[in-house]
């Protein structure tokens, strides 16, 4: 049965501003999505150097979070705190979604120069082996109403619509208009099996005011910074490669989402 819902979103965090800055804009998104909210940090090995002691220390962390941003908010359901210990921080990151349903994911960003363990490298590592949406929150960004989403979209790497569904439902319980952007590199017409592609999403986002628009480039990350700098966008929404590249390996290998999300002044939803 498809879910057309988001009932749980979780945000990561590692105490930093960024982190705090995200779970502001969290609360605010639960509150116009209905979904409960919890807290999640990885704590590693390396760490550990004092035991129990340091356990309690990121819990009491953890409840003083809880208490100063949600304590009084009385219209999001907080619903639990997840602490990971383990060796490997990607790995403890990605247990979250084995340990509860998770239908969207918060992480802090670090601006462009700017160092982080968990919001550095590891951000670009979300982005790409997520099994569910994750929600990207640039540095300074107080939440505003999410109305206008741009979709940049390769046809040709979908490979089924149950991919794009998250994003639809998303959009949907947001009310928000969706842009559906197809970045190609050839003049030529576009071929008949991306075009069958693009009707089915379009399809696939009936309920949601949407639109679909084409730009020729053969940048994809020059195509969508020069499109999102004339179209009014709350929002940015990929779906990266998980396995064998393509034209679009300019930008969705590292070094360019890296770019994306270091640079982005917008969140950055990726699917």
């Amino acid at each position: 049965m498809q879910k057309t819902s988001i009932d749980h979103v979780v945000v990561a965090t590692d105490f930093s501003d960024n982190a705090g800055q995200a779970l502001l804009y969290a609360i605010e998104l639960c509150r116009r999505l209905g979904a409960d909210l919890s807290l999640f940090h990885v704590l590693t090995f390396d760490k550990l150097d004092k035991g129990e002691e340091a356990v309690a220390a990121i819990e009491a962390k953890m409840e003083s979070l809880r208490k100063n941003y949600l304590y009084h908010e009385k219209s999001v359901r907080y619903r639990t705190t997840y602490v990971k210990i383990g060796r490997d921080l990607k790995e403890e990151l990605l247990s979250i979604f084995k340990e509860a349903p998770v239908d969207l994911l918060l992480m802090g960003t670090r601006g462009a120069g700017q160092t982080s363990r968990l919001f550095g490298s590891i951000a670009s590592f979300m982005l790409h082996a997520a099994p569910a949406p994750v929600l990207f929150i640039p540095p300074h960004t107080a939440f505003s109403p999410i109305r206008h989403i741009t979709f940049a979209c390769d046809y040709e790497q979908i490979q089924s619509l149950e991919e794009v569904k998250p994003l639809a439902v998303f959009a949907k319980l947001l009310q928000a208009e969706v842009r559906i952007l197809h970045v190609h590199p050839q003049p030529a017409k576009m071929p008949l099996g991306t075009a069958m592609k693009s009707l089915a999403i379009d399809s696939l986002f009936e309920e949601v005011e949407h639109e679909m628009d084409f730009v020729r480039d053969d940048n994809p990350e020059r195509g969508i910074k020069q499109y999102l700098e004339t179209t009014p966008t709350d929002c940015l929404a990929i779906k990266p490669r998980k396995h064998e590249r393509s034209f679009w390996e300019k930008i969705l290998t590292r070094s360019v989402s890296d770019s994306l999300i270091g640079h982005l002044p917008i969140p950055l939803y990726t699917l």
